[in-house]
């Protein structure tokens, strides 16, 4: 009896240990179900960001491709080594480009918004460092520039796209545009300004892309988490998977077969401009193009030639039916240059002077006289005063942009008319060429340089106020700057030069500056950020020409200058 009781004894005992057992038991259960539920999650949701952001990642890729297809302007040769596209793309402005589809057009007239692009043509590098993930409340609007940014954010950076182009390219066009070079005198000397007379003008095109090359080596990847440190600590698969798929195979490949069939597109719808003249005789050759025009949104290029402008005319021929420039050249275009068939005014001291309001400018005839050996080389006439006829209008506020410290000018537009007359007097006979367009700006740099329109750093530049002109005469002189091997250049260098077309194409500034980045605010948009890096082409570039050149070697090539 003893040992059955002891046997009932310890089987109770055993059952109380099993039942406190499982009862503690419970809670570690719970935890553990909770704990692999959250696991499957922050796996399903790592994998959503991992996809979502592949893509976001062909979409911007391919939205930089297709961009890419809008704006094939090129010079008559290229220069493979000089040429990379700088392209990011916020959420935002990425959901219009698609919502368009993927043609920036639409949204040309709404400004750049969330879009940078650094343009040569050669070698195309679409550097990705903005990858906005708004479903997931990652934010990767914020890059090194931007302070006031949120805290959380993924940021791609080094994601390099590399397609290396060897093209050629053939260009026939009429430019319809002539170039003068104004001088304007200032305490320190002339300085040099710029007056585009110009309209667009058809052109033709012949591609012939015949390689490609795609590098996705240089990636990394970072992940900032303020607040919790959730993506933070799944930072090392979550990288690896990135760049994974960033460096795969298979990605190159897509990537390669998308590009093809772009290239195909643009070489099978590259010629569709008429053949404007019968007798081939008449067609030239340009020897002196550079690439001097970007319009967003336009499948449009303006050319500028030197002296050498279609179309042909006979010395004999009648300017008025061979040539005719009308309608507006919506850009504001400052000087890239000078050239040795460009014109230059030498204006009389008083006829420019500060004046920064604007607002009430009243329109006004201004009678600008200009005479030239090259009048026959652009409108086909042989040496011949001229008259240009200046209605000033307040169809444009100039608007001032800080770069750095640095002020810089918008230019405003002026709508004139231009004669060609047989005498100084003889305006009876005068030959209505037509309408044209007028952009004068004006750029401030760092130091007095007597071809620039110069300021001291941290001042507004001064621009042209045409209220105190009464009357501007002067001698078109052909351009005499002697250039040494060591200063020829500082133009491009300083300026290079800016570029404010209508919706914010630019052109690398201030080269000599130091200046490595701004917020610029236009007027006609607002807020998109230029980086500017030292020795780096931003946004927009062109060819550029050595203009020192004697006119003994007009007929030889002149080769670009590299700016690196």
């Amino acid at each position: 009896m003893k040992h059955i009781g002891l046997h009932k004894n310890l089987g109770h005992k055993a059952y109380e240990h099993r039942d406190v057992y499982s009862n503690r038991s419970f809670p570690l259960c719970i935890v553990s179900n909770v704990i692999d539920a959250s696991f499957a999650c922050t796996l399903s949701l790592l994998h959503v960001l991992s996809t979502l952001s592949q893509i976001y990642f062909w979409l911007l890729a391919t939205t930089a491709l297709c961009a890419c297809t809008h704006y094939s302007h090129f010079p008559t040769e290229l220069d493979d080594s000089q040429t990379s596209v700088h392209f990011s793309m916020t959420e935002t402005g990425l959901c219009k480009y698609i919502a368009s589809g993927f043609d920036i057009a639409p949204m040309a007239a709404q400004g750049v918004a969330g879009m940078e692009m650094d343009l040569t043509i050669g070698v195309i590098k679409v550097k990705v460092s903005d990858l906005s993930v708004n479903e997931l409340s990652v934010e990767s609007y914020k890059t090194p520039l931007i302070e006031n940014a949120d805290s959380r954010y993924v940021e791609f950076t080094g994601i390099t796209i590399e397609i290396q182009l060897k093209i050629a390219v053939t260009v026939l066009l009429v430019p319809m545009e002539a170039v003068i070079s104004i001088g304007i005198p200032r305490a320190n000397g002339y300085a040099s300004g710029q007056v585009d007379i110009s309209n667009t003008c058809p052109y033709h095109i012949s591609i012939d892309i015949t390689n490609t090359k795609i590098d996705f080596d240089e990636i990394t990847l970072q992940v900032v988490d303020g607040d919790s440190g959730l993506l933070g600590s799944f930072l090392p698969g979550f990288k690896s998977q990135i760049e994974s798929v960033l460096k795969g195979d298979q990605m190159s490949s897509t990537m390669a077969q998308a590009f093809n069939a772009i290239k195909d597109g643009m070489e099978s719808s590259a010629d569709y401009i008429i053949n404007f003249y019968e007798d081939s005789a008449k067609k030239k050759t340009l020897v002196d193009v550079r690439y001097t025009g970007f319009l967003w949104g336009r499948n449009l290029v303006t050319l500028k030639a030197g002296g050498y402008t279609y179309p042909f005319l006979d010395a004999g021929a009648d300017g008025s039916t061979q040539i005719h420039y009308e309608g507006q050249r919506e850009t504001a275009t400052m000087p890239t240059q000078l050239n040795d068939k460009d014109w230059q005014f030498i204006i009389d001291v008083s006829a420019f002077k500060s004046n920064l309001d604007v607002n009430n400018r009243e329109a006004k005839l201004y009678d600008v006289q200009f005479r030239s050996d090259d009048l026959k080389s652009v409108f086909g006439k042989a040496s011949a005063p001229g008259h240009l006829m200046v209605a000033v209008t307040n169809n444009a506020s100039p608007t001032v942009l800080k770069v750095g410290g640095a002020g810089l000018k918008c230019s405003f537009d002026i709508t004139a008319k231009m004669w060609i007359t047989k005498s100084d007097t003889d305006m009876e006979k005068q030959e209505d060429i037509g309408s044209v367009h007028l952009v004068f700006s004006g750029l401030a740099a760092v130091g007095a340089d007597q071809y620039l329109w110069t300021e001291t750093l941290n001042t507004t530049i001064i621009y042209p106020s045409f209220e105190q002109i009464i009357d501007i005469k002067g001698e078109v002189l052909e351009n005499h700057a002697s250039f040494t091997p060591g200063d020829e250049y500082w133009y491009k260098e300083i300026g290079s030069a800016l570029e404010v077309d209508y919706f914010g194409a630019l052109h690398p500034i201030l080269r000599r500056t130091g200046l490595t980045w701004t917020n610029l605010n236009f007027a006609n948009f607002s807020g998109v950020q230029i980086v500017y890096l030292p020795e780096t082409l931003v946004l927009v570039s062109g060819d550029f020409f050595d203009t020192a050149a004697s006119a003994s070697s007009r007929g030889h090539r002149r080769q670009p200058l590299s700016l690196r």
